[in-house]
């Protein structure tokens, strides 16, 4: 039990360091253009993901 317990602290304190990310991103190379298009699709998405939530929380405060 104890062994699982350290693993999963290990892992965790690897996925947030970003070691692991950036060694998968290290493995081929991605043009500057590409890499800006990807963040800007990602920022979209975050930015749709949150204001979907905010018309999810305003139709469940309705009054009728």
């Amino acid at each position: 039990m104890n062994f699982d317990k350290k693993l999963r602290q290990f892992r965790r304190k690897v996925s947030k360091s970003g070691v692991l990310q950036e060694a998968k991103d290290r493995m081929y190379y991605v043009k500057p253009t590409t890499r800006r298009r990807n963040a800007l699709n990602a920022a979209k998405r975050r930015e749709y993901q949150r204001r979907m939530e905010q018309q999810l929380m305003s139709r469940k405060n309705r009054l009728y």
